[in-house]
């Protein structure tokens, strides 16, 4: 078992479930037209929301980010974020773009991953709200963030991590 280092990496695991900086002014947040459609299918559903959680934390933290377009389709105006390390929660005082940037700049890893359901194909309403989570990780020194994203319209409405580090082994039989 090994803890962090300052240098960090992102992977994602989602899982979905049905559920209900600068401070910039420039560019209005308002609220996108969800195209996501009334009847998706579920396990496309967990993906496509999944991949707009990933590109909202890679859009939030690169040069450009204040005026990225499609960064302001994926987070809702009031959007709140959250990270908590170890005993210490700390949330970006904006809201919105300015607040993603903020946390996706905390964030800092680069590798992601998220798992999915598997099962009876189920149609959904792909604008409803959705919580997914995805874990950002270093594979080198087993850090990691599991991020649960809410989302609404398919867009990003509050976003809270939490950090800590992988264990691994083999299930062996016990004698």
């Amino acid at each position: 078992m090994r803890t962090g280092s300052a240098k960090v990496v992102a992977t994602a695991i989602v899982l979905l479930c049905g559920a209900a900086s600068p401070v910039l002014a420039a560019e209005p947040q308002e609220a996108a037209t969800c195209e996501l459609g009334s009847s998706v299918w579920l396990g496309e559903l967990y993906h496509t929301l999944s991949a707009r959680a990933i590109e909202m934390v890679a859009r939030a933290r690169q040069p450009g980010w204040a005026s990225d377009e499609r960064l302001v389709e994926l987070v809702a105006p009031g959007a709140g974020f959250t990270l908590v390390i170890g005993d210490v929660s700390d949330a970006p005082a904006a809201e919105g773009v300015p607040a993603a940037h903020e946390f996706a700049s905390r964030l800092g890893f680069e590798k992601f991953r998220y798992g999915s359901r598997a099962g009876i194909p189920i149609r959904v309403n792909g604008c409803d709200a959705y919580d997914v989570e995805i874990e950002f990780f270093d594979a080198e020194t087993a850090d990691n963030v599991t991020v649960r994203f809410k989302m609404s319209q398919g867009r990003v409405v509050s976003a809270e991590g939490w950090n800590g580090f992988f264990t691994e082994g083999r299930v062996s039989p016990t004698s």
